[in-house]
């Protein structure tokens, strides 16, 4: 019954061979039990034939806090081995809080010894080990592995139900093997095991992703069929797949349908889809309308709601009516946050504007709103492309002023550019700020300082940009 395993556990300190490694102990006690069914010739022990372990009823609880609190795994196994040696039973607490350590920490091989251990001794397991085993599993592309053990869950004194069926089906669909996915969705009635509205929301998600509308409609006439009613997430993803493909008008229809009697009402997620579906189709207008709508439908905007639309006009160069919205925004009450700000810092920069871009930077300030790292970023790179350097190393200077960190790519931007301009001083300067933060630059940003060396002639630059190349290669 039960798959003989070798060399297990490799990872631990102490050799497998000593007779204090946890490894060494697991495999043992699994290997005795092993022989042990063999000599009875029975399929699973009696446990109730087991010696009763006297033991007070707060070592068992101080034993789990502590395996749930020790994060290193080799600790775990080692702390879960050494309170068997001392004549505690493990039951199914203990085992699943080492089974959980041990699958964020990869280590399958153990992981699979103890699911072992546990089913030869017959203890009744609880479905959601199962369903993280599964995750991981899946997580580590070992499909194989999660299916099989999807299929052994009955052999645990546990009933398979919905929850471990749509974990396995999110696996599969996430892991590529969209055609086992389907299989098992069609094997349910012989699983005996009736999908929900999360296991046709999964697979619907996907046909939608892939194109298959009439799939994914197929599906959907299903789930009435069945008398499972669509939820929000389900309206959300044909939502989305119209908006994609620019089918406005189906789009709409279906946010009416949520809005009748029996339908789950539309939430903001909707509404941002729809939005952004609108201002993609050009159709402002009707985008500034249906938010206008969104409280009598039962929903009230947020800053990100406008934030989608504010988005959409910047995209399409109506900075103006973007400009203008804001206002609204603040007539009705909302306050603006640095997201909303570095929208408009965004695509101005994009358009070369920098002194719109600084004048938000400004306003951001004066209502008491702090820009951030990104915020920077943007401008720097606006200045870079625009040429202006002096105007990109006042922001730097700035962030240094703030005891900001610049991203690695703000760096390898500005001195990249400056080298390129021949503004070695400057260059000089970002690259020994890059030293203090223990960060290299790119192998592009190393090709412009040595190109740029080779073309300067002035003894001191090269001089000095040889110093600090060589102490950012220490």
């Amino acid at each position: 019954m039960v798959v003989a395993i070798g060399c297990l556990f490799r990872d631990l300190p102490l050799s497998p061979s000593s007779p204090y490694s946890s490894w060494a102990y697991l495999r043992g006690k699994r290997n005795s039990g092993l022989n042990r069914n063999k000599s009875l010739n029975s399929n699973k022990p009696n446990r109730k034939s087991k010696p009763k372990i006297t033991s007070s009823i707060r070592e068992p609880i101080l034993l789990l806090d502590k395996l749930k609190n020790v994060q290193d795994p080799d600790s775990v196994l080692k702390i879960f081995t050494r309170a068997e040696e001392r004549g505690h039973r493990h039951e199914y607490p203990t085992y699943s809080a080492v089974i959980y350590k041990l699958c964020r920490a990869g280590k399958f091989e153990a992981v699979q010894t103890l699911l072992d251990r546990i089913e030869y001794e017959d203890i009744n397991c609880n479905e959601t080990l199962f369903n993280a085993v599964i995750q991981h599993y899946g997580k580590s592309g070992m499909l194989e592995e999660a299916i099989d053990i999807f299929h052994r869950i009955p052999k645990f004194n546990c009933r398979r139900t919905t929850k471990s069926f749509n974990v396995l089906l999110e696996v599969l669909v996430s892991g590529g093997r969209l055609s086992e996915a389907r299989d098992l969705f069609e094997s349910s009635q012989r699983l005996r095991i009736f999908p929900n509205v999360v296991s046709f929301n999964i697979l619907i998600k996907t046909e939608c992703n892939l194109d298959r509308l009439a799939v994914a409609r197929q599906l959907f006439d299903k789930m009435c069929q069945r008398l499972i009613e669509p939820s929000t997430v389900t309206y959300n993803t044909l939502i989305g797949f119209f908006c994609r493909k620019g089918l406005m008008s189906e789009a709409v229809e279906l946010l009416d349908e949520m809005g009748k009697a029996g339908k789950p009402p539309a939430n903001l997620v909707t509404y941002g889809i729809l939005i952004e579906g609108l201002c993609d189709a050009a159709r402002f207008h009707d985008a500034q309308k249906l938010i206008y709508d969104m409280p009598y439908r039962g929903c009230k905007p947020t800053v990100v709601t406008y934030s989608v639309l504010v988005t959409g006009l910047c995209k399409y160069g109506k900075m103006d009516e973007a400009m203008s919205l804001l206002c609204q925004m603040k007539d009705k009450g909302f306050r603006h946050d640095a997201v909303v700000y570095n929208i408009f810092v965004k695509f101005f920069c994009i358009e070369g504007r920098m002194d719109e871009a600084r004048m938000v930077l400004t306003k951001m300030q004066r209502e008491g709103l702090l820009p951030n790292v990104v915020t920077y970023r943007m401008i720097i790179d606006g200045y870079c492309k625009a040429d202006d350097f002096s105007g990109a190393m006042e922001i730097f200077n700035v962030m240094l002023e703030r005891e900001l960190v610049p991203h690695i790519d703000t760096y390898n931007c500005l001195i990249s550019n400056l080298c390129h301009r021949g503004l070695l001083a400057d260059a000089t300067l970002v690259l020994e700020e890059m030293r203090k933060g223990n960060l290299k630059p790119h192998f592009e940003t190393w090709g412009s300082l040595v190109t740029t060396l080779s073309n300067i002639f002035s003894a001191f630059y090269s001089n000095e940009l040889l110093n600090q190349l060589l102490l950012v290669q220490d």
